[in-house]
């Protein structure tokens, strides 16, 4: 039994150390920030006036603000939705944006909506 739980605590060690590792080079690349309101705006003026270069200095790769207009944030939100899914892609976006709800709902990997009974009137 002791030469299991050695044997078993090895393996954990190094899926944690290869995790760890994959980990530690993380922005290796430039980040994109995608906001979905104009140019110019308030969300423009905080991402690119604080939250961007923040970000910038604290990770040291440099961030890249692209404006995605349109669609009611939806278009914004989709390019963020189809974009890979490692961490190099954030969509910034206001809370009362309602894009999550129209995402998911229009997304290939979403559960299939409720099966409504027909119900069917006798006269």
């Amino acid at each position: 039994m002791g030469r299991f739980r050695a044997v078993a605590l090895c393996a954990c060690a190094l899926v944690a150390a290869a995790g760890a590792t994959h980990a530690q080079d993380y922005p290796s690349r430039p980040i994109t920030m995608v906001l979905p309101l104009g140019a110019g705006g308030a969300m423009d003026i905080i991402a690119r006036g604080s939250l961007g270069p923040k970000l910038a200095e604290r990770l040291n790769k440099s961030v890249i603000i692209e404006n995605r207009l349109g669609g009611g944030t939806v278009i914004a939100a989709t390019s963020v939705a189809r974009a890979a899914p490692d961490g190099y892609t954030l969509l910034f976006a206001p809370i009362s944006s309602p894009t999550p709800r129209r995402i998911r709902a229009s997304s290939p990997t979403a559960p299939p909506a409720p099966a409504r009974r027909r119900i069917s009137r006798s006269r």
